[in-house]
């Protein structure tokens, strides 16, 4: 009876142990999507604030391509690294692409890829300042009626 009982007991801590495990890869794996997101957000703020007026003598389909990172980043100093991509459209519109990877190539723990599309407004002075192109709104045409 007291065998029974102790393999019990050591059946329930080997599922204790591997509940927690699972629980801890989970958390990992939850953390690195939120991280890759935020990532890809925070890149497209610094390459609109940094944008170079070489930008603006792209011809239409040609294009840009920049590694940002890797960086340290999150709570458990994940490896971060970020492609981004800017391609003219055309005269006044551009796509702006990221591929952000968490982790090493050999281990990726989360992949996260968006875009923008941007849209530069007409310069009507020359005496203002040149801003970035501003993201086009995803329902722009909304009141046509």
């Amino acid at each position: 009876m007291a065998l029974a009982l102790l393999a019990i007991a050591a059946a329930l801590l080997v599922g204790t142990s591997a509940a927690a495990r699972s629980a801890a890869r989970a958390e990992s794996s939850r953390e690195a999507q939120v991280l890759a997101g935020a990532e890809v957000r925070a890149v497209f703020a610094e390459f609109l604030t940094a944008w170079r007026g070489a930008y603006d003598t792209l011809s239409v389909g040609a294009g840009v391509i920049d590694t940002v990172g890797p960086r340290q980043r999150g709570f458990g100093g994940a490896t971060v690294a970020t492609r981004v991509r800017l391609v003219r459209l055309s005269g006044t519109r551009y796509v702006l692409s990221a591929d952000c990877q968490v982790g090493p190539d050999d281990a990726v723990q989360a992949r996260r890829r968006a875009y923008l599309l941007l849209e530069r407004s007409a310069q009507i002075d020359s005496t203002t300042p040149i801003l970035p192109p501003t993201p086009i709104t995803r329902w722009g045409l909304a009141n046509l009626f």
